[in-house]
């Protein structure tokens, strides 16, 4: 218990005892439903996406006068909270800590609404081969994730990852950096949207082929990612 943290920080560490590990249960997957007329039941089509989860901790203080003034800037907003110390879940805090609570019995509980899709939190980091056209990267996991690309190389640079396929025509002044989570590229921190042709790639759980081609040259290919769980 003394591993779970919000936004890296542990519980423990700001004084905060954990009384009980929630159980985290598999996300509700979405579909949409049809009502047909003439045919018996309903027709589902599957949206290839998840409800949010809820978690709640049950927690009590240490000391309260040490601790009670850090929960305004702590606990509050948007974050990740690990259970672990080794995966983390992205998500909001959606209640009010209730002080007067906390200064009668130093108990309280902290409800959150988050992401279905797991992480782990240290990245996976690979160089990828420049002179050759075919690689593979095998990815641990159970759920698609999006990584981080830094593409470096001048003219027209091509890579395709599985199935998607995107286009670089660089002017070779700085590495393109694509965020495919947030479907942006950046060159020297500014949007470069103009110079990309094609889709973001995700990378699959297992084994996911990567192609290189174009006529221009590449001088390196970086592709950041962290394990995803569902």
């Amino acid at each position: 218990m003394n591993n779970i943290s919000w936004n890296n920080q542990k519980f423990f560490d700001k004084g905060v005892v954990i009384e009980k590990i929630p159980t985290i249960t598999k996300a509700k997957k979405r579909f949409k439903t049809y009502t047909i007329p003439g045919r018996n039941g309903v027709l589902n089509i599957d949206q290839d996406t998840y409800d949010t989860i809820a978690c709640t901790l049950e927690c009590h203080f240490k000391d309260l006068d040490t601790t009670i003034p850090t929960l305004n800037t702590w606990l509050d907003g948007y974050g990740k909270l690990s259970l672990d110390g080794v995966r983390y879940y992205e998500g909001i805090i959606s209640n009010n800590i209730p002080y007067e609570q906390i200064q009668n019995f130093k108990k309280f509980q902290v409800n959150f609404t988050l992401n279905p899709i797991q992480k782990k939190i240290n990245a996976t980091e690979v160089e990828l081969n420049v002179s050759e056209a075919t690689q593979t990267i095998s990815v641990d996991g159970t759920y698609k994730t999006y990584p981080v690309i830094e593409v470096d190389g001048t003219g027209q640079l091509i890579i395709r990852v599985n199935e998607t396929t995107f286009t670089i025509t660089s002017n070779g002044n700085y590495p393109y950096i694509l965020d495919c989570e947030a479907k942006e590229i950046l060159q020297n921190n500014v949007n470069a949207s103009s110079s990309m042709s094609g889709d973001f790639p995700f990378l699959n759980p297992g084994d996911n082929e990567i192609y290189i081609s174009g006529t221009g040259t590449f001088t390196s290919i970086t592709i950041t990612y962290h394990e995803s769980y569902l």
